[in-house]
Formats: structure tokens, C-alpha cells, sequence
């Protein structure tokens, strides 16, 4: 099994500067309606979209920022991952 799913239904949108995932038809029951989120998180996404496995993520946001140690980088996205399943954007593991 991946180390994570999307939900159906979820898109990213930046409406004036800021970041939102927006839930449509497919997921509204399932998930906020919109949530608010930070730059960092919408990066993360956008690669999440791309299909890169929690490793080049990390990866790559080491190249971005090398003053943070890839592990540190790692257990955020982990983190990430799970409030993210906790939210309803992604898809918990028994779904």
C-alpha cells in the first residue's frame, strides 16, 4: 500500500495570494468544505499530486532548504501525512 492516498474530489487552489484545498461534490461529505493552508503545505501537495513517494519529497525539499537535516524534513511530511488523513483530504489507510 502507498504511504498515501488522495481523496477524490480534492483540488488545490491559490485565490488571492493564499492557499486553500477545496473539497468538491465527490468528497464534501467526507472533508471540510475548504481548508486554509500554508505555502509549505501547498508544496508538499503539489508533489503529493505528482505521485513522489514521502522519500523524494523529502529529497527534494532538502535540496530546497539545506540548512534542515532530511530526517527532520522526513518526520514532517510524515506528520503532514497524518493530519492530512485526519482532515479527510487523504485517504486513511483502511479506505
Amino acid at each position: 500500500m502507498s504511504e498515501y492516498r488522495i481523496r477524490n474530489g480534492i483540488v488545490l487552489e491559490s485565490i488571492c495570494g493564499r492557499y486553500v484545498l477545496i473539497s468538491t461534490e465527490a468528497a464534501r461529505d467526507e472533508c471540510d468544505y475548504i481548508r486554509l493552508i500554508d505555502p509549505m503545505v501547498a508544496f508538499y501537495w503539489e508533489m503529493m499530486e505528482n505521485g513522489l513517494s514521502v522519500d523524494e519529497m523529502a529529497e527534494k525539499a532538502a535540496e530546497l532548504f539545506p540548512d534542515i537535516n532530511r530526517e527532520t524534513v522526513r518526520n514532517d511530511i510524515d506528520d503532514l501525512i497524518t493530519q492530512l488523513k485526519d482532515f479527510g483530504y487523504l485517504l486513511k489507510d483502511d479506505e
